[in-house]
């Protein structure tokens, strides 16, 4: 027999799935918990599709995409971000993180002024404005910006030179408890008529941090001042208190420019930063199934002003969700914590945490009452209550439908002016049960017509 052989032959590519996420966070201390770290994600992408893993080096781990860790002792600890895009690609970040805790916490603020002598405006005036604990004396160390200093608390200096001048205050409570704040002071020139002080502060506004509020603080000896703000995104003002929004967070050096006129003409500038503009308010709201007491439909109410919110549910049973609007089925009747963690992709979150009680007891309590006239008093009406089961009754509320409340069981009200009230009884059971009955009473002062209209409504007993 003959050797019969074929053959074929093709080409088979292989190629290595592209992995382009990028691991990337920074951290930063809390801070009135010197244990507690913030950690802001800057890894891309950042998408429901990305799972984030955080190790915090102390045996603990969370998946939050911006989550906050307070660690229980002081130290060092190697933390390691995680980012899995699926696809087998996986990368991996690791940062060193110091806890360090000062035995004494730093409770110190500073703050100065200055002043020009009236006669020589060469020799400013200073004065310290520091707060301390009571029990503590500080330290002063003052530099004026010409290579002199001083301890005073308060010094007086001269200053040889006419210019702008960069003087700081130093303070110290203790070697680790120190601050500092530094300050232009201008000097003018024995016989300059220029008295021109150019000076001017911001506000933030509560919602947009992005919106600057410039507040000018320029004292002006005459009319006519002409006024020119450079904000440092390319923009400018001539307002004298002008408002601005900046796109885009970061620092800028903004400079304020009075002329009032060709020879008299000072500026101030000053760096200032603006936060990224977040508006996120995590809220939500629930109800019970009227038919399994165990389950809680939760109602997402957040408010923001970004495009890309996400969420995590922490139902307080060690189960979680990251739907928008979750349902969850407790497998026992209590008292939960509830908590909606919402974030954004730029670094803003918030969260909101809320009870959420739990019963399976069937109510059987049911509210009645009927009223009557008094026989020689018509403004007077006596209520007797009818509620059933008596025994399981534990609190009753009656309002009179004229403003006025009572707590008696069985109860009798006077009123003042004739007309038609709407009177209801609520009553409340040892294991909070909740029912409603109302009735309108007719009141016709000095009339002796007993005879009464209107209507009855009563509601079905609820659980609290």
């Amino acid at each position: 027999m003959e050797n019969c052989s074929d053959s074929s032959s093709a080409t088979i590519i292989i190629t290595t799935p592209t992995c382009s996420i990028d691991p990337k966070f920074e951290w930063k201390r809390d801070s009135l918990n010197c244990k507690k770290i913030w950690f802001i994600n800057q890894s891309t992408p950042i998408s429901p599709n990305v799972r984030f893993t955080w190790k915090f080096g102390d045996g603990t781990s969370s998946n939050d995409i911006n989550p906050s860790h307070t660690y229980s002792q002081t130290g060092n600890y190697n933390v390691c971000l995680i980012i899995d895009g699926g696809n087998n690609c996986v990368k991996e970040i690791c940062k060193t993180v110091t806890i360090a805790c000062d035995s004494i916490p730093c409770s110190l603020q500073i703050d100065f002024e200055s002043k020009k002598d009236s006669v020589f405006p060469n020799k400013i005036y200073f004065f310290s404005k520091v707060l301390t604990p009571l029990t503590v004396v500080p330290t002063y160390k003052w530099s004026f910006g010409d290579g002199s200093y001083s301890t005073d608390a308060n010094p007086v200096h001269a200053y040889n030179q006419p210019g702008t001048y960069n003087v700081c205050l130093r303070v110290a409570i203790s070697n680790t408890c120190v601050q500092e704040l530094c300050k232009s002071v201008v000097v003018i020139p024995v016989g300059d008529t220029c008295r021109l002080e150019v000076n001017w502060r911001i506000e933030r506004d509560s919602i947009s941090p992005n919106k600057i509020r410039f507040i000018n603080e320029t004292i002006v000896p005459s009319s006519g001042a002409v006024y020119q703000w450079t904000f440092g995104d390319g923009t400018t003002s001539s307002e004298r208190n002008p408002v601005h929004i900046y796109n885009q967070p970061g620092e800028y050096k903004v400079c304020l420019l009075v002329k009032l006129n060709n020879t008299c003409i000072k500026e101030s500038c000053k760096p200032i930063r603006v936060e990224a503009a977040c508006r996120l308010e995590a809220k939500y709201e629930f109800r019970v199934d009227s038919t399994q007491k165990l389950k809680v439909y939760f109602i997402n109410k957040t408010v923001s002003n970004q495009t890309a919110v996400y969420y995590k549910w922490k139902f307080g049973d060690g189960s979680n969700s990251t739907d928008a609007n979750p349902v969850h089925v407790y497998q026992q009747p209590g008292i939960y914590e509830v908590c909606l963690v919402a974030e954004t992709t730029n670094g803003c979150r918030s969260e909101y945490c809320a009870k959420v009680e739990l019963r399976t007891e069937n109510c059987s309590i049911q509210a009645k009452f009927v009223w009557k006239k008094d026989s020689i008093n018509p403004s007077k009406i006596w209520f007797t209550n009818l509620s059933q089961p008596v025994g399981a009754i534990w609190r009753t509320y009656w309002s009179y439908g004229d403003g006025t409340q009572s707590q008696d069981f069985n109860s009798k009200h006077e009123y003042a002016q004739a007309g038609k009230y709407q009177v209801c009884l609520k009553v409340v059971s040892l294991n909070e049960c909740v029912s409603y009955y109302c009735d309108s009473v007719i009141v016709r002062l000095n009339d002796t017509c007993i005879n009464r209209s209107g209507f009855k409504w009563e509601v079905a007993s609820i659980i609290l």
